[in-house]
């Protein structure tokens, strides 16, 4: 089971152009080997798995910026798009919020990482994780730089996003505890980058950001599908086969079906004020042998 679990990437046009998605891909490839270990034993504990989840989320930490001091890291994905503004509240089963104490920590030679389940549930074929709001805005990502620089001089944060983090003291001294609000600066502060531009889409005044799953079931919105009839109306071949006692009659009826149903079947499909519409028609059969007295 765990050779069919594979990397959802959509590579294309980012490959070789974005520089933060070449370093994760780099990241990704050098953790393949433990992370395909790390999936067979999950499988192997809990083999419902494969039927249950829709997909492994891994949370690959920046080995430039880790710390050891991490404890516990809290993860909150947005399943469902929130209401439009003015709407009342959505539903709580939007949000799936997971949080990964150090014994799940994965630590591989190439850095170390989490994998979250993402049941199939109540997962759909994307998701949403918000990264925080920093002033001035986080940098483009290069790299050996700096990333963002919190503290006297540096950047302020404006928003904490949908990651949090907490060290051993913040757990200690009860300190810093998750959903607190922006609050006190945290001693350990997390953020999710968003690393694949082929996974965005622009909505006025900014980009909407998302994380693709496969797509193993119909989407929670149906989507519409407009038919194109520019080639003309789709054909078919209808072999038509009959076996009857009487082998001159079956032979020429047989050759009458499939001549008139070759020229006269039709199925059209239209678009414009008319909508989507579909029809056939069978002609009346005629010219069929007569009866004989052998018949």
């Amino acid at each position: 089971m765990a050779a069919l679990v594979t990397y959802v990437h959509n590579d294309d046009p980012a490959s070789g152009t974005d520089a933060l998605f070449e370093h994760v891909k780099d990241l990704s490839a050098e953790l393949a080997g433990h992370l395909s270990m790390t999936l067979k034993s999950l499988l192997i504990t809990t083999p419902g798995l494969f039927a249950t989840t829709k997909g492994f989320g891994v949370a690959i930490f920046e080995p430039d910026s880790c710390t050891q001091r991490l404890y516990s890291l809290q993860l909150r994905k947005q399943i469902h798009p929130a209401p439009a503004p003015g709407e009342t509240a959505s539903d709580p089963s939007r949000f799936d919020v997971d949080r990964f104490l150090f014994p799940l920590f994965h630590n591989a030679v190439a850095g170390r990482y989490v994998v979250d389940i993402l049941d199939d549930a109540r997962y759909d074929d994307e998701f949403e994780i918000d990264g925080s709001v920093f002033d001035p805005p986080r940098p483009l990502w290069t790299r050996g730089g700096p990333g963002v620089v919190l503290g006297s001089g540096g950047a302020k944060l404006r928003q904490r996003g949908d990651a949090q983090a907490r060290s051993g003291e913040d757990v200690i001294e009860q300190h810093n505890r998750f959903d607190d609000g922006l609050a006190p600066a945290r001693q350990i502060e997390a953020d999710v980058v968003h690393w694949n531009p082929n996974w965005t889409e622009p909505v006025a005044p900014n980009t909407r950001r998302f994380y693709l799953l496969p797509s193993r079931r119909r989407p929670a919105t149906p989507v519409k599908q407009k038919p194109s009839a520019d080639s003309g109306p789709p054909r078919a071949p209808l072999p038509v086969n009959l076996t009857t006692p009487m082998r001159p009659l079956n032979d020429q009826l047989a050759d009458l079906l499939k001549g008139r149903l070759d020229d006269k079947k039709m199925v059209a499909f239209g678009s414009g004020g008319t909508g989507l519409r579909a029809k056939r028609r069978n002609p009346t059969l005629k010219g069929l042998i007569q009866p004989t007295a052998m018949g």
